[in-house]
């Protein structure tokens, strides 16, 4: 009598589910030792991370501006910088600001500390989510498991090696974390996806754009790209892609409205604009952190290889139409002052994991039909990214650490003198309204009423105060007859004498009555270093 075949074996047999019973011992040997490979990779690739965030890393000075909001929020003074004060945003990152005191409240750890763990929890989540992507292109473009599994790895490496990506984990800005969402969300919002992926990445982008302003550029150019290749019913898709996240921006913009009185953050209202402030900042920043990053060669690999492999173009359509937008937006904004490529990081993972995945499908299709060269130059593509990262390292990552590690350097070395000077207002001058630039460590270590003299956290200057498009960015606004209006008991500035770095420097220049009204004045820290500061003259 003639057995019948069960389901699950009629699957078994023609190539269907396989379970680990139903394979062969040499095979399910394969599979371990494929597993086993790629996780010591990866292992590899998050302590080259790690190891280098911890070399380098220090916490940024504006960063301090999101603690004291988020210290303010803990103390049940709300989201303010200066709790007796007028309320603005003085932030440009609302959900990083958010989490931190959240995380802080949850944990009982200090700001700095809760920010730096959570940096580096999202950089090991990005080289992990870098993995996956790749990993998922090169195996749904036709290259073998093993190939795919070992070869997307080199996304994770170029992370780990690309100039600021361990600093700015470790730097307690949004960065990292910014960068996270925008890749997630773009992971999840690609041309053929299902529409509950369509939704999760809408979400994702969503919570980008209250991360950071340019998180709804990305959205509309996801849900756009989404929408373009759905084929049928596709207002439902653009529905899906378009609507969550663009509900989330709705609803905090229509918070900030109410609690802040204005839609977007006090922060970009202060800085200088213009064809100046282009041609002198932007156009320079974009085109040497460009060098320093591989930023360009990796978008043009990502655009190869869409055009060898149509599928791979439908994916990621809103990557390839994004990045030169993006590197324009970043133009038109000026660049920024800190080291880098701030701007442009959190396009990097995205960019250099389909980079990885666009060399791949060149050299498939180079190949042919032959099934034996398509092997060598599949074996090829997935290494050509791992002998790019090692060729990169010997050349010029080392040079690269002791440039990061000098800036890290010279972070903590700036933040302990800020510290101590916040110490010797405690113990000095409690009670006193002080007026200076730099005002995240220091107003993080201090009680003490500031006023912002470069209008970031004071809506008045932001709006209304004179703007030097020569200064550096985000330095370059100031008012200072407005300034002796708030009549500050001490002026933190050194000189006020040419060549100007901020813009408060050059207005209280050429304000009449400052120096009638201030005595220039040396203190001593506790550091044994020295900074000088203007007191209010007793009876002005």
């Amino acid at each position: 009598m003639k057995r019948s075949v069960g389901f699950p074996e009629k699957l078994a047999g023609r190539g269907g589910i396989r379970t680990g019973c139903s394979r062969k011992p040499a095979e399910l040997a394969g599979v371990v030792s494929l597993a086993v490979l790629v996780v010591a990779e990866l292992a590899a690739a998050v302590a080259l991370f790690l190891s280098r965030a911890a070399n380098v890393g220090a916490v940024d000075e504006d960063a301090y501006i999101s603690f004291r909001y988020a210290q303010n929020l803990l103390a049940g003074e709300g989201l303010v910088f200066n709790p007796d004060g007028q309320q603005v945003e003085g932030i440009t990152n609302l959900l990083w600001t958010l989490s931190l005191a959240v995380g802080s409240w949850i944990s009982g750890a200090g700001l700095p500390a809760v920010s730096v763990a959570l940096g580096l929890i999202f950089g090991v989540l990005t080289l992990l989510l870098a993995w996956a992507w790749g990993f998922e292109e090169l195996f749904g473009s036709g290259v073998s498991r093993p190939m795919a599994a070992t070869g997307a790895v080199g996304a994770p490496f170029l992370l780990a090696l690309a100039p600021g990506f361990a600093y700015y984990a470790a730097s307690g800005l949004e960065v990292v974390f910014f960068g996270f969402l925008v890749m997630a969300g773009l992971y999840f919002l690609r041309g053929g996806g299902k529409l509950w992926c369509a939704v999760s990445g809408s979400l994702l982008l969503g919570a980008a754009a209250i991360t950071r302003p340019e998180g709804a550029l990305v959205l509309l150019f996801a849900a756009a790209a989404y929408a373009l290749w759905s084929g049928g019913a596709r207002w439902r898709r653009t529905l899906a892609a378009a609507l969550p996240g663009g509900l989330v921006i709705a609803g905090v913009t229509l918070w900030r409205l109410y609690y802040y009185g204005s839609p977007i953050p006090n922060t970009a209202f202060a800085k200088a604009g213009g064809l100046e402030v282009m041609e002198r900042w932007g156009v320079p920043y974009i085109v040497e952190t460009a060098q320093e990053n591989w930023f360009p060669v990796a978008w043009v690999l990502v655009i190869a290889g869409a055009v060898a492999h149509r599928g791979f173009l439908k994916r990621n359509l809103a990557v390839t139409g994004l990045v030169p937008v993006w590197a324009a937006y970043v133009v038109y904004a000026g660049g920024d002052y800190m080291p880098f490529g701030r701007f442009l990081q959190p396009m990097l993972p995205v960019l250099y994991t389909l980079a990885v995945v666009g060399s791949g499908l060149v050299l498939r299709a180079a190949a042919g039909s032959s099934t034996r060269t398509r092997s060598v130059l599949g074996a090829v593509s997935v290494a050509l990214p791992l002998i790019f990262a090692v060729s990169v390292f010997l050349s010029g990552v080392p040079d690269q650490v002791k440039e990061e590690k000098k800036h890290g350097d010279y972070l903590a070395s700036m933040t302990e003198r800020r510290h101590a000077a916040a110490d010797w207002f405690d113990e000095n001058a409690p009670n006193a309204l002080v007026a200076r630039d730099g005002v995240g460590a220091f107003g993080y270590y201090s009680d003490l009423r500031l006023v912002d003299m470069l209008g970031l956290n004071d809506s008045y200057i932001a709006h209304h105060g004179e703007k030097y498009p020569s200064l550096k960015p985000g330095h370059q606004t100031s008012d200072g007859e407005y300034i002796l209006s708030r009549e500050p008991d001490y002026i933190m500035v050194p000189e006020i004498t040419p060549p100007f770095t901020f813009a408060s420097e050059k207005e209280l220049a050429n304000t009449p009555g400052f120096r009638e009204e201030y005595d220039r004045l040396v203190i001593n820290l506790s550091t044994g270093d020295q900074t000088y500061l203007w007191k209010r003259v007793e009876g002005e």
